[in-house]
């Protein structure tokens, strides 16, 4: 059944901060406030790494992804606690029918692909394991941010296919920052648009699989299948260098996400009142 009419947002839920789209720009703009202050600071006292050489070794990884995004990680579960949002944040109240579940399955049968054909052998163990790490940061906190706090805030206010679109712009819009990190202007750009269509997938995976989990898995993978089919060395985010499978595989689940659109564009104005905002206990 469409969820036209319906509320997605409609489970109650101790929050401390009533969910509100002002709300979720607030968590968007200390994310990206505390992203640019950590990488300064990080590149203060380890050292400056260039986006483009993140992925070259071991060493710079760890310096440039697992330290300064697992940092990340724990404000943005810090943000989650204080609202009170997590529940919401990280499952579905309603699913979407039985058969869109083959977006994910597509999905996750490209980054299998992906990772098979790769060759692993470039990195040696340790290298590997660390990426796993940093890019499970990676996929924790950005989707924490934008298919999790962000969406419950819309979710408040907006018809859920303004919710999927106002997110996904905006988590497109942060991959925006690498500029910052020394990522050339063409490839920031490139990227930004590149990640509206991933990021359209992700909120499609978290709808189909009703929790936002299966999203940071996926997410994680994702970025990880990329990099060790690009290569050490590579640009972190090449998408096109080695990696034209997996694209075949996320327009393949992107075309069956359109078809099921009608199932993803519930009303959600009046969720707010049916939320309990009561502060919850320490």
């Amino acid at each position: 059944m469409p969820l036209h009419e319906e509320n997605v947002l409609s489970e109650q839920f101790d929050a401390r901060v009533r969910p509100s789209p002002l709300a979720s720009l607030g968590v968007y703009a200390v994310y990206l406030v505390t992203f640019l202050v950590s990488g300064a600071l990080f590149t203060q006292l380890l050292g400056d790494v260039d986006y483009d050489e993140i992925a070259a070794n071991s060493s710079n990884f760890f310096d440039g992804v697992v330290i300064p995004i697992g940092a990340m990680a724990i404000i943005v579960a810090i943000m989650a606690t204080a609202l009170g949002w997590w529940r919401p944040a990280l499952f579905e109240q309603r699913r979407t029918p039985n058969w869109m579940l083959a977006v994910p399955i597509i999905f996750f049968i490209g980054i299998a692909v992906a990772i098979g054909t790769a060759d692993l052998g470039e990195y040696d163990g340790g290298f590997l394991a660390l990426m796993l790490l940093g890019f499970a940061f990676v996929g924790f906190s950005e989707e924490l941010v934008t298919r999790g706090l962000i969406l419950v805030g819309f979710r408040a206010q907006f018809r859920e296919l303004y919710v999927w679109l106002f997110s996904t712009l905006l988590f497109s819009g942060m991959h925006s920052l690498n500029a910052f990190s020394g990522q050339d202007i063409q490839t920031t750009a490139i990227q930004v648009g590149s990640t509206f269509f991933t990021g359209s997938i992700l909120y499609l995976i978290r709808r189909t699989t009703g929790t936002l989990i299966v999203s940071m898995v996926a997410h994680a993978l994702f970025d990880f299948s990329v990099t060790v089919q690009s290569g050490p060395g590579s640009d972190i985010n090449d998408t096109a260098g080695g990696n034209k499978g997996i694209i075949l595989f996320i327009w393949a689940a992107g075309i069956l996400g359109l078809i099921g659109h009608r199932h993803l564009s519930g009303r959600n104005a009046d969720s707010a009142e049916q939320l309990d905002t009561a502060p919850a206990s320490p």
